[in-house]
């Protein structure tokens, strides 16, 4: 038998119960009759304050979490910001080669050599596209992310 024998006595438990109650895992419940638990309280005055530190706790790790959340969206940010620059010098630089084509056109009027310009065109537009599909997968992703950060944060309030 585990615990203490005279509130098992007391709450009138078989031993088989109170065991039962006891050796659950994550049973973090005292087990004391009424009289005995008055006892036990009154030889723990740390108990009333023990709200207060983990009010006190639970404050100060969503204080961290909203550093933590504050500071990965500035990087976020930054790292958009940057990537949208990067994709912008490249369309401009397809758009400047898709003009160089277009001209290249207008004076070689040669069939394969437009067969070669238009296959070139459609990789670009292809390039294009994915860019284009890349930026808004990093735009869901970087909302997902945020949206995540918000749950663990109100999860934690």
């Amino acid at each position: 038998m585990h615990g203490n024998v005279y509130c098992v006595d007391c709450l009138h438990l078989s031993s088989d119960i109170y065991d039962q109650l006891v050796e659950h895992g994550n049973c973090s419940l005292r087990w004391f009759c009424g009289p005995c638990d008055k006892s036990v309280m009154a030889n723990n005055p740390k108990e009333d304050t023990r709200t207060d530190d983990r009010v006190d706790s639970l404050i100060s790790l969503v204080e961290k979490l909203m550093d933590k959340f504050e500071k990965v969206g500035a990087k976020y940010h930054d790292d958009a910001c940057k990537a949208v620059d990067t994709i912008t010098k490249s369309t401009e630089k397809i758009g400047g080669e898709i003009n160089d084509m277009e001209k290249c056109l207008v004076t070689k009027a040669d069939k394969s050599e437009t067969v070669q310009l238009d296959s070139r065109v459609a990789e670009i537009e292809q390039k294009l596209e994915k860019v284009e599909s890349q930026i808004t997968a990093y735009g869901d992703s970087r909302k997902t992310q945020e949206n995540v950060i918000m749950e663990y944060v109100e999860k934690a309030v």
